[in-house]
């Protein structure tokens, strides 16, 4: 079963009375790194700042995000879900479905806020603002307990030497040990029961292997042997005399300390925590902070400081890291949903690999603990064009409206098939004469009939008209023709005796750096087109419904439309 989010709706929030997100790639898809595309002003922000505004019981929106800041426009959040947890969750101010049916949700965005200081000189008051990066707050601070045993006192009134016990002093600094401790914590309760004190006993006062197999047959005893020979590492289970007064050890050291041990347990949890958070916090800090955990007024922080201190990328990677952690460590339920607006579209490519490196360790470890997270990161940059992005099971999800395109079905084949048959002879046609400028008569056999190359130019010459005047048009044969103008323009300004090679190389951004190289003057357009040119023809029938999408939704934008313009009126 596919557990996706199919729609979202925001409503009266930010500048937007209705916000609907429905234009997925086939669903926001659980436990997969959903990366969702828009421009800079389209309401992301409207998304980000609705699901952060939730409360355990409603929506509580600061006045200045409403609809028109107009009190009586109530907030709203609808989100449907398919899967395992199929339905229409609703939230507003007066309910929550999220906390209702447990699905818990956060948001990470900028860290930055500014923060009014006052100053009085010389009888006067002045005002000004630093910008400070907002504080994490991770968890409330837990108190470590005391616990008192001493093994050889245990080994005394059993009346064998203490050698043959475990110290468990020396273990009150081991995680894993409190950890497996908490895991046969339910084990260990029943301990004290009248059955398994009576077999403990019967063995205590009689050691015969007899007395210890009869030991072994109750559940309790046998449970917690197994989890002494793990915690001893000794390999294979052996039901030996030993161990069992290493199991009436531990029973003594559980029921003696119990209410300590739970404390402790939980101490220890939270030394974990901070632990973790410094390490990684260490990791990636670069600012000579020394930036960590630090326990103020009962609750244990991540204090950044002024923002002056650090550059935007240490600000955000560190910011992240925490926020991620947090959400983590309060991510107690089965489902959630965490969204992250905007944080890595203004990270460097070491910083951008290193966050993402940790958002999918994080995702593996949420969908291996077998719960559902759906992760939105909400971004204006394109992946398609700008690669940035290199998660193991990501989607790409657009979500502006893309109206009918025109694409031509036997262009897109030839672009697929150039990929798989490389050598057959229309392939080899059609790269060199169709897609890129060839200054003699071609033609190509097709299912439609034979095409002449120059009517095919003439063909992607009336597309990037009717793109530039904002009519439909097919985005694949726009790109072409912009090769193709290009091409044309660099073989025409180019000396005969370079005219030949200039056909014969590979590649457009190749062929204007040879240009250049040689004294041709290249337009500044050629350039700011490349991210479509060098990329877009190249297809597959995985990647093709984005590749077109996201060239299309370019070609729609005005500026793009006025360089294409220019680049024509240029080189006319």
């Amino acid at each position: 079963m596919v557990n996706v989010i199919k729609k979202i709706v925001i409503e009266n929030i930010k500048g937007r009375k209705e916000m609907k997100f429905d234009k997925f790639n086939n669903g926001v898809i659980a436990n997969y790194a959903n990366i969702l595309v828009a421009h800079n002003g389209f309401g992301k922000s409207t998304m980000s700042t609705a699901f952060e505004a939730l409360k355990n019981t409603r929506i509580n929106l600061d006045e200045k995000d409403r609809f028109y800041k107009d009190p009586s426009k109530e907030p709203r959040i609808t989100v449907e879900m398919d899967g395992e947890k199929k339905g229409i969750f609703i939230a507003n101010e007066s309910r929550n479905d999220f906390y209702k049916n447990k699905i818990y949700v956060s948001v990470i965005k900028s860290p930055i806020y500014a923060k009014d200081t006052s100053k009085r000189i010389g009888g006067f008051s002045t005002k000004s603002a630093d910008i400070r990066v907002k504080t994490i707050e991770v968890c409330k601070v837990v108190k470590s307990v005391k616990i008192d045993y001493s093994v050889k006192k245990y080994a005394h009134s059993i009346d064998i030497k203490h050698t043959m016990l475990i110290n468990y002093n020396n273990y009150f600094d081991n995680f894993s040990f409190w950890e497996m401790l908490s895991d046969n914590i339910d084990t260990l309760g029943k301990s004290n029961g009248v059955r398994v004190k009576t077999k403990i006993n019967q063995f205590l006062n009689n050691p015969t292997l007899e007395n210890a197999k009869n030991a072994y047959d109750n559940e309790i005893i046998f449970t917690t042997a197994h989890f002494i020979n793990k915690l001893e590492k000794n390999g294979s289970f052996v039901e030996s005399k030993e161990l069992i007064y290493k199991v009436a050890q531990m029973f003594d050291f559980y029921n003696s300390n119990k209410e300590a041990i739970k404390k402790y347990i939980k101490f220890m949890k939270y030394k974990k925590i901070k632990d973790d958070i410094n390490e990684d916090l260490k990791l990636f800090d670069t600012t000579n902070k020394n930036i960590k955990c630090v326990e103020k007024k009962g609750v244990l922080e991540i204090n950044f400081g002024t923002a002056n201190d650090m550059s935007n990328g240490e600000r955000d990677v560190l910011s992240f890291i925490g926020n991620l952690k947090k959400y983590e460590l309060d991510f107690n339920y089965k489902y959630g949903i965490l969204i992250i607006d905007e944080v890595f579209d203004y990270l460097d490519g070491a910083n951008m690999l290193a966050v993402q490196f940790y958002l999918q360790k994080f995702i593996d470890r949420v969908k291996e603990s077998g719960r559902i997270l759906f992760p939105i990161i909400l971004t204006h940059l394109d992946p398609v064009m700008f690669k940035n992005y290199y998660l193991k099971k990501q989607r790409v999800h657009y979500l502006e409206s893309v109206p009918s395109q025109e694409v031509d079905s036997t262009l897109l084949q030839f672009l697929i098939d150039r990929n798989i048959r490389k050598s057959d002879e229309d392939i080899v046609i059609f790269e060199k004469a169709f897609i890129h400028y060839y200054p003699e008569e071609e033609s190509l056999e097709t299912e439609d009939g034979l095409v002449s190359k120059n009517d095919f130019y003439k063909d992607l010459k009336d597309n990037i008209d009717k793109c530039c005047l904002n009519n439909v048009f097919d985005p694949l044969k726009v790109v072409a023709a912009i090769r193709i103008i290009i091409e044309k323009y660099l073989y025409d300004n180019f000396d005969e005796k370079y005219k030949k090679e200039i056909i014969e190389m590979h590649r457009t951004d190749k062929k204007i750096r040879f240009a250049e190289e040689n004294g041709v003057d290249i337009p500044f357009e050629f350039y700011l087109l490349a991210p479509l040119y060098n990329d877009s023809l190249h297809i597959d029938k995985k990647n093709m419904e984005l590749k077109i999408k996201s060239c299309y939704l370019k070609m729609c934008n005005g500026q793009v439309q006025n360089i294409i313009k220019s680049m024509i009126e240029r080189v006319a």
